[in-house]
Protein backbone atom coordinates (compact mmCIF):
# COMPACT_ATOMS: atom_id res chain seq x y z
CA UNK A 1 0.00 0.00 0.00
CA UNK A 2 1.30 3.29 -1.11
CA UNK A 3 -0.95 5.96 0.29
CA UNK A 4 1.08 6.79 3.62
CA UNK A 5 3.73 7.77 1.31
CA UNK A 6 1.65 10.09 -0.91
CA UNK A 7 1.90 14.31 -0.37
CA UNK A 8 4.93 17.63 -0.27
CA UNK A 9 8.04 17.07 0.69
CA UNK A 10 10.33 19.76 1.18
CA UNK A 11 14.08 20.44 0.94
CA UNK A 12 15.35 22.84 2.85
CA UNK A 13 18.77 21.98 1.39
CA UNK A 14 17.79 22.29 -2.19
CA UNK A 15 15.14 25.23 -1.68
CA UNK A 16 12.70 22.30 -3.87
CA UNK A 17 9.30 20.91 -2.91
CA UNK A 18 8.30 17.28 -4.49
CA UNK A 19 5.21 15.57 -4.77
CA UNK A 20 4.35 12.20 -4.70
CA UNK A 21 0.77 10.50 -5.75
CA UNK A 22 -0.67 7.12 -6.11
CA UNK A 23 -2.14 6.10 -9.68
CA UNK A 24 -3.19 3.19 -9.63
CA UNK A 25 -1.63 1.58 -7.20
CA UNK A 26 2.32 2.99 -8.02
CA UNK A 27 3.37 5.76 -6.75
CA UNK A 28 5.03 8.43 -9.14
CA UNK A 29 7.05 12.23 -8.46
CA UNK A 30 5.22 14.93 -9.40
CA UNK A 31 7.74 17.75 -10.20
CA UNK A 32 8.83 18.79 -13.69
CA UNK A 33 12.37 17.56 -13.31
CA UNK A 34 11.32 14.09 -11.99
CA UNK A 35 11.12 10.87 -13.90
CA UNK A 36 7.63 9.85 -15.14
CA UNK A 37 7.53 6.49 -14.14
CA UNK A 38 6.77 4.40 -10.86
CA UNK A 39 8.90 3.92 -7.88
CA UNK A 40 10.07 0.61 -7.52
CA UNK A 41 9.30 -0.62 -4.26
CA UNK A 42 12.59 -2.17 -2.88
CA UNK A 43 11.92 -2.75 0.63
CA UNK A 44 9.04 -1.75 3.64
CA UNK A 45 9.87 1.45 3.25
CA UNK A 46 12.70 2.19 0.55
CA UNK A 47 12.00 2.81 -3.26
CA UNK A 48 14.05 3.88 -6.30
CA UNK A 49 14.02 5.07 -9.70
CA UNK A 50 16.41 5.02 -12.39
CA UNK A 51 19.29 5.41 -10.51
CA UNK A 52 17.54 7.31 -7.33
CA UNK A 53 17.20 4.96 -4.00
CA UNK A 54 14.53 6.44 -1.54
CA UNK A 55 14.19 5.74 2.12
CA UNK A 56 11.29 7.14 3.75
CA UNK A 57 11.40 7.52 7.50
CA UNK A 58 8.52 7.79 10.27
CA UNK A 59 8.10 9.41 13.65
CA UNK A 60 7.15 8.33 16.89
CA UNK A 61 3.57 7.43 16.03
CA UNK A 62 4.49 5.39 12.97
CA UNK A 63 3.59 7.92 10.66
CA UNK A 64 5.93 8.81 7.26
CA UNK A 65 7.33 11.96 8.07
CA UNK A 66 9.71 12.45 5.13
CA UNK A 67 12.42 10.71 3.36
CA UNK A 68 16.32 10.38 2.11
CA UNK A 69 17.19 10.35 -1.46
CA UNK A 70 20.20 9.35 -2.50
CA UNK A 71 21.28 9.81 -6.43
CA UNK A 72 24.66 9.46 -7.67
CA UNK A 73 27.03 11.72 -5.51
CA UNK A 74 24.91 13.23 -3.67
CA UNK A 75 24.17 11.78 -0.48
CA UNK A 76 21.19 11.73 2.95
CA UNK A 77 19.01 14.60 1.21
CA UNK A 78 16.47 15.09 3.83
CA UNK A 79 12.83 15.72 2.67
CA UNK A 80 10.23 16.54 5.55
CA UNK A 81 6.91 15.75 4.64
CA UNK A 82 4.87 19.10 4.05
CA UNK A 83 1.31 17.69 3.50
CA UNK A 84 -0.90 14.62 2.34
CA UNK A 85 -2.10 14.44 -1.07
CA UNK A 86 -3.64 11.31 -1.88
CA UNK A 87 -5.80 12.96 -5.03
CA UNK A 88 -2.83 11.70 -7.57
CA UNK A 89 -3.42 15.46 -9.06
CA UNK A 90 -0.88 18.20 -9.19
CA UNK A 91 -0.82 20.70 -6.83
Amino acid sequence: MEEPFAGEYHSDKLGVTYTLVVEKGNLFFRHRTAPKAPLDSTGEDTFSIHNIEIGFTRNDQNQVSGFILNSGRAKNLRFTKQSDNLSGKQP
